[in-house]
């Protein structure tokens, strides 16, 4: 009891403090247990030596890990983390900041839902939105735009700082500082001609939203099978404001990323930025050409992106890309900078030592070195449970290396060649650590290798099925800044850093890891035996620490992107080329079981054109186009109306877009069917409906005449004429027709309506429209909750404003909302419906 009145917050702001404290006691007892002496750990290919130790140390060894061999040396030092406990400690971060990771994202995905964005400009591939919102005075700017590529390759883009100046021509420094376990900090300072620079420290977080996620945040409607991934940064105190420079502050910057199914090729990106850049008023007119000029860098994002997805941005020699670097830098020869490593495999190495999950080793390198001297390489190699894609995303992701290499003070991202990344990099001032105090200026080379530089090293068995991914951080001929030598900083050779990573197959999602390790500070070169110690234990730690890191990353995509039941759009690409046999009349259902058999005993609820033994519907005139725009996967993304997500698509047949709504349902398919089969529910949901006429009614199908009230003074009224059929279908019809895969549920729906030429003249009063298809398709998910889609591709000739065609999308929107609310209410009725036992 602090005694005294104190706020609510300030005792929860106490509470946090609390469990920071308990947090940091455990850090510092684990720190104080590991400093415990320990030996090396003999591996089962090792040959180990005499154990000559004394009881104490021997019981020492066996502190370092359980069930260890003879020892391979009795000299102690500080024993290394092993990889079961570093993947407790990343999992226990991960449940303990979680909060603070949900807080970062959700101030992005609450000012993208926020009401009233209003539009500023619409360019061949962005849309400019705007908003004032009670957080500043300034206004908050959303560009929209769809890019041609995967949600992991944008966010290998976004993530690696190698492409920042290839969007972003204005940035001057860019530095990774030191950053708490949920995310990362990072520092930027910009100079543009005319006014004063500016700079700022923010904190980026990251998640990928799993389905359920992804609607809760509002982004997508609820069950609809996709997945999103938010990137944001906001202020945070991590660097000194400098002279000269003004420090601007950042509410929310950032992008949320919609792929929809969660593997789709075709993604949504929206980047909302909410900044305020401090030093004065600034002119509406000043504010309007800035907000413009976010949709060129969120282009040039999306042009990176498409071509990483490609694989344009992993090869070496010119892109092709339209986005230029900041500086004319001329691309480095990735060769010369990866060959040295991979040449490194043929070297004569000890035999290895284990540490944790870890095999260390050790070889010496010929007098070709920076220095001209002899050195001792270190090798760990490790086995990680992701994918060889993981492996790479996490290597190019330049926020991670701090996260697997802790030791670094200061990693500072210079401007330099399309290809690589130059880096400085400072290590902390620590005895214990190999190259403390050593300032470095690196450069860093990836790709994957072909298959002749993989036969070439010798890396895998000739012959076998496998892909390689390899990365190098080598010494880059600039000096370090004075300034960093000034702080205290030893200049130092990085001889060698890198990763080779091989999967067999190559879609292995266990590869093996071989970290490279050399490196030298100041001019005395001699390799030490307690460097050569600590530089065995640093490499492991690594490998152990990015392994943690890999297999986190690849469990959190596997929750994101993949569901337990089988993309339906995956399914028909599969089952296309399918040919599916023709139930005979022994396997098919009997009357008692069968729904289509059951509803059409009765003639009230008969269905127009029931499916015939054999017939295909994908070669229906009426149904044919309704089932090809079901099956297309380049759906683009637009709006939510009250629940309906509306989404667009160019098709052959107009010059008209088609337009899919989709939203759930909680009814069944015979509700849904019922309810619109009902002629006196059509003015419930379709308001501006002014004739519904029937033509002629067959078996098969019904010819509509309808026309509409004015919906405009500058549009005339429209009228159209259409025949209209459908069906419900049981789950084996379903599947013959190839509609749903094995694993949905109850069946299919379909209604359709094409135009019927030739049935009733055009009048002066009503300009004649064009369906080309439009209807509904329900499948069921459980007997009383369905997927419930509106598919549509209607030319209603001559020219009529865009703002009204969008309106009316809306308004379509809406129709689908009120059809789901009204068969919902039907459902409950029926629920609510006393049992009758006799008449």
């Amino acid at each position: 009891d602090p005694a005294g009145s104190l706020p609510g917050a300030v005792m929860d702001a106490m509470n946090v403090e609390s469990y920071k404290k308990l947090a940091l006691i455990r850090k510092l007892c684990e720190d104080n247990h590991n400093k415990g002496p320990a030996e090396f750990i003999g591996v089962p290919t090792a040959q180990p030596e005499k154990n000559t130790a004394s009881p104490k140390k021997s019981a020492k060894a066996s502190f370092a890990s359980k069930g260890a061999t003879d020892t391979l040396s009795n000299d102690s030092f500080e024993s290394c983390l092993d990889e079961e406990e570093v993947k407790r400690e990343v999992e226990d971060l991960k449940e303990f900041y979680t909060s603070e990771v949900n807080a970062i994202c959700r101030r992005l995905t609450a000012l993208h839902n926020f009401r009233g964005w209003s539009f500023l400009s619409d360019t061949e591939s962005a849309k400019v939105e705007t908003v004032l919102t009670p957080l500043s005075e300034h206004k908050a700017v959303r560009v929209s735009l769809e890019a041609e590529c995967t949600l992991e390759d944008f966010w290998c883009v976004i993530s690696n700082v190698k492409y920042t100046r290839k969007y972003d021509s204005s940035v001057d420094k860019l530095e990774l500082l030191q950053s708490p376990p949920y995310g990362s900090v990072i520092y930027t300072s910009y100079s543009d001609k005319g006014a004063q620079p500016r700079d700022f420290c923010t904190i980026t977080a990251s998640k990928f939203l799993t389905e359920r996620e992804g609607s809760d945040a509002q982004l997508y409607t609820e069950g609809i099978h996709s997945s999103a991934l938010v990137i944001n940064s906001v202020d945070f105190d991590g660097h000194p404001e400098q002279e000269g420079i003004i420090r601007g502050s950042v509410l929310a910057n950032g992008f949320i990323a919609i792929a929809t199914p969660p593997t789709a090729r075709r993604i949504r990106i929206f980047y909302i930025s909410l900044i305020d850049p401090k030093g004065g008023h600034i002119p509406s007119k000043v504010a309007d050409a800035i907000s413009l000029g976010l949709s060129e860098k969120t282009a040039a994002i999306a042009r990176l992106a498409e071509a990483f997805g490609r694989g344009e941005l992993r090869k070496s020699g010119p892109h092709g890309m339209s986005v230029k670097d900041s500086q004319d830098n001329e691309d480095v020869d990735e060769d010369r900078h990866l060959y040295p490593l991979l040449q490194n495999q043929a070297l004569k190495w000890s035999s290895p030592i284990g540490f944790g999950n870890a095999q260390v080793d050790t070889a010496t390198l010929p007098p070709n070195t920076p220095t001209g001297k002899k050195h001792t390489i270190v090798r760990a190699s490790i086995e990680m449970q992701c994918t060889l894609a993981t492996f790479e995303n996490a290597m190019m992701n330049s926020e991670n290396r701090r996260k697997y290499e802790p030791e670094i003070e200061l990693l500072r991202f210079e401007d330099g060649p399309s290809n690589a990344t130059i880096s400085t990099c400072c290590y902390k001032k620590d005895k214990k650590h190999s190259v403390s105090n050593g300032a470095f200026s690196e450069v860093t080379v990836s790709r994957k290798l072909s298959k002749e530089e993989i036969d070439k090293f010798h890396l895998v068995t000739k012959n076998m099925k496998a892909a390689v991914y390899a990365a190098n951080t080598s010494d880059w001929p600039v000096e370090v800044a004075k300034s960093i030598i000034d702080d205290g900083f030893t200049a130092g050779h990085m001889v060698v850093n890198g990763f080779i990573a091989v999967a067999v197959p190559p879609e292995a999602k266990l590869i093996r890891v071989c970290h490279h390790w050399c490196a030298t500070v100041g001019h005395d070169d001699e390799d030490h035996q307690s460097t050569l110690k600590h530089a065995q234990q640093e490499t492991a730690n690594r490998v152990i620490r990015l392994a943690a890191l890999c297999q986190n990353t690849e469990s959190v995509k596997s929750q994101a992107f993949f569901t337990e039941e089988e993309d339906v759009s995956n399914f028909r690409k599969r089952t296309a080329s399918v040919k599916y046999d023709q139930p005979t009349k022994e396997d098919s259902p009997t009357p008692s079981k069968s729904l289509t058999n059951s509803v059409s005993s009765n003639p009230a609820t008969k269905e127009l054109g029931s499916p015939k033994q054999g017939s295909d519907l994908r070669g229906n005139r009426i149904y044919s186009k309704l089932l090809g725009l079901m099956d297309r996967a380049d759906w683009n993304k637009g709006s939510v109306v009250e629940g309906c997500l509306i989404e667009t698509t160019s098709v052959e047949y107009s010059s008209v877009k088609a337009v899919r709504i989709s939203t759930m349902a909680n009814c069944s398919l015979e509700t849904l069917r019922d309810f619109l089969k009902d002629e006196s529910n059509v003015r419930k949901y379709d308001t501006a409906l002014n004739t519904f006429q029937i033509v002629k009614q067959t078996d098969e199908s019904v010819i509509l005449y309808t026309n509409y009230k004015r919906q405009s003074m500058l549009v005339a009224p429209r009228d159209f004429v259409s025949e209209t059929a459908n069906k419900l279908l049981t789950r084996e019809e379903s599947l013959s027709q190839r509609l749903t895969t094995a694993q949905d549920n109850k069946g299919v729906f379909i209604q359709s309506s094409v135009s019927a030429n030739g049935m009733k003249e055009p009048t002066k009063d009503w300009v004649r429209g064009t369906i080309y298809v439009f209807g509904y398709l329900a499948i069921a998910e459980s007997s009383k909750r369905i997927q419930f889609f509106n598919y549509s591709c209607v030319d209603p000739s001559g020219n009529i404003p865009k703002w009204v065609t969008d309106a009316s999308t809306a308004m379509s929107a809406k129709t689908v909302a009120t059809i789901r609310g009204l068969c919902e209410e039907m459902e409950k009725n029926k629920d609510s419906e006393p049992v009758v036992l006799f008449e």
